[in-house]
């Protein structure tokens, strides 16, 4: 939606600003999810004996 507004000219800084802090912080939420992921398998490993290294 901003993304639109933008190429019209109609958005404004602060929803800019808005747009773009959101997707920071859902790019952020996703890497700290695949981290916990990977150790949640690493423990998983651990715990059943299959560790793989």
């Amino acid at each position: 939606m901003f993304k639109v507004d933008a190429y019209e000219g109609t958005a404004t800084n602060l929803g800019l600003l808005d747009a773009e802090t959101s997707l920071s912080e859902a790019r952020r939420l996703l890497q700290r999810a695949d981290y916990d992921y990977v150790r949640s398998l690493d423990a998983l490993d651990r715990a059943t004996g299959r560790r793989t290294w």
